[in-house]
């Protein structure tokens, strides 16, 4: 019931403490305006921490531009207020005084003891404003705020367009149809300044698109959002934390957990009022179908795991929840676990690793725990923060640098100086498209080579290392060749490839010495049923 009613239930420290360490924050002119209107103690409060989140901020240059238009009002009205303020009670007064003229004639209306009551109150009010001290005196010919929010948001600031008559144009061409946002504004601001919620609006959605994590939604009269179109890329292959409701592919392209990933995260954008979905707090998992041969799978014994078109599923884990000695760059360790529909299962699951022929059996906890067994995966809730602030690898930013997880802006090509021509096989990594092939995680492209001497690579001295210096003599292998291999020297390519055969067959020799490994490993994986063949 909790998970179905997020909005009602106490956030745990760990909750809050997730939320301020990978958020961004982003704002808009009012809330740069309103430090004018704070105390000075509130307003160096409030600054004092953005220096500190300088590094997880950003502003859309439409918000800083209308910031300084702006900034000049506000002080002017705070500095007018001293004045204006006692002019006003006077106003009252003088008001109150002539309103009361209807009732003097009537002799128990004490008419004087009452306006000067009210004259009272008036010179307590000059007195107080005349001895307060001057909050924004000094502004705007010396402005500490502004100067600080240069310091803070340097290099934090969105760029403009560079045509903003094209921008203006269909800025007015919404307005015209009624379609929001801004279109209200016409009835209340004037020439250019009209157009402000429409550039605001198309700069969010640069900032989407820079990362290709991008969706088109729909502003509503009441101030509400609608998601028309998300994307899936790089979400796609992930298996549905809920299922979708009956006949929604045939209207969508997308399942219904991707629409509502973005409806969280567009009003995040925004700085609208959200709340998470409940599946939120569920692992994230990947659906593998054995369609291929895997070398891997070679650990795991004969069984009935190995069987043409099982399915199972395999966790994704948390870069700091692998368990202790295991590098999560290390491509040997891949996690699988029987599969199944069942969500709530998800967390208790057993998992064991396809390289380890003598694999422990993992455990998923959210909570880690030193144990050497116990593997903390990635949640919804953390995928859909590191989802929206994935840099565009293949693109430059409009600086011509590399782009960073808030970079915005029309995206620049990206140049490079090639060096050695290195042939490669035709085939591309599939898996972020695919990802149901086991035989696509761990995808490495043929390289082809000139004839001429090479070198190992890390992996490959890693299991030569391994590997007792005899047994390469003992099959012919030469001493000082197998010595030049392990360090780094360049050696003819036959020779290696006669190296890495031998190790291959004492890996072998390794794994059919292991008594009976596939016994134990398919009753981790035994499950569901599909097409006929059990897992």
């Amino acid at each position: 019931m909790r998970t179905s009613y997020p909005g009602y239930t106490r956030r745990t420290d760990h909750d809050l403490d997730k939320l301020w360490a990978e958020c961004v924050f982003a704002f808009d002119a009012s809330a740069l305006l309103d430090l004018y209107r704070l105390t000075p103690e509130a307003r160096d409060t409030v600054l004092n921490i953005l220096d500190r989140l300088k590094e997880r901020l950003w502003l859309p240059h439409q918000a800083g531009l209308e910031y300084h238009d702006n900034r000049i009002q506000v002080i002017a009205t705070g500095l007018c207020s001293y004045s204006r303020i006692p002019e006003l009670a006077r106003d009252i007064a003088k008001s109150y005084r002539k309103s009361l003229d209807t009732y003097r004639q009537y002799r128990w209306v004490e008419a004087e003891r009452w306006v000067g009551l009210l004259d009272e109150t008036v010179k307590k009010i000059e007195d107080t404003i005349s001895k307060q001290e001057r909050v924004l005196g000094g502004f705007p010919e010396r402005d500490p705020v502004e100067e600080k929010l240069n310091k803070i948001f340097d290099g934090k600031v969105g760029p403009p367009y560079t045509d903003m008559h094209d921008i203006y144009v269909r800025a007015e061409q919404r307005l015209q149809l009624s379609i929001p946002p801004g279109f209200k504004d016409a009835a209340t601001k004037k020439d250019f300044h009209r157009y402000g919620d429409v550039v605001l609006w198309l700069q969010l959605l640069d900032y989407s698109v820079a990362g290709k994590r991008y969706v088109l939604y729909e502003k509503k009269d009441d101030g509400d959002i609608e998601i028309v179109e998300p994307k899936a890329h790089g979400l796609g292959y992930f298996y549905p934390p809920k299922d979708s409701p009956e006949r929604w592919e045939k209207d969508h392209d997308v399942p219904k957990w991707i629409f509502e990933l973005w409806n969280y995260i567009v009003r995040g954008a925004l700085g609208m009022k959200r709340k998470k979905p409940s599946w939120f707090e569920l692992p994230v998992m990947m659906k593998i179908t054995l369609s291929t041969p895997h070398h891997a799978l070679q650990n795991l014994g004969k069984c009935d795991l190995t069987r043409p078109h099982n399915f199972m599923m395999m966790p994704k884990i948390s870069p700091f929840g692998y368990p202790p000695g295991v590098n999560p760059a290390n491509p040997r360790f891949t996690l699988i676990t029987r599969f199944t529909s069942n969500r709530e299962e998800w967390i208790k699951s057993q998992c064991i690793n396809i390289h380890d022929i003598n694999s422990p059996t993992y455990r998923l906890k959210f909570d880690y725990e030193d144990d050497g067994v116990s593997v903390s995966p990635v949640n919804f809730y953390q995928l859909a923060e590191s989802y929206q602030n994935h840099p565009e690898a293949k693109s430059l930013g409009p600086d011509g640098k590399p782009c960073e997880f808030d970079t915005c802006g029309l995206l620049q090509r990206a140049h490079i100086l090639a060096g050695e021509h290195i042939p490669i096989g035709k085939e591309s990594d599939r898996h972020w498209e695919e990802g149901e092939d086991i035989s696509l995680l761990e995808f490495k492209a043929i390289r082809y080579q000139r004839r001429g001497k090479v070198t190992a690579t890390p992996e490959q001295l890693e299991r030569i290392e391994e590997v007792p210096k005899r047994e390469f003599i003992r099959r012919g292998i030469n001493q000082h060749t197998l010595e030049k291999i392990c360090s780094q020297i360049p050696v003819r390519a036959s020779k290696l490839a006669k190296v890495l055969k031998v190790l291959q067959q004492w890996e072998l020799e390794q794994q059919n010495q292991t008594p009976e490994p596939g016994l134990r490993l398919p009753q981790i994986i035994a499950g569901e049923r599909t097409n006929g063949a059990s897992l």
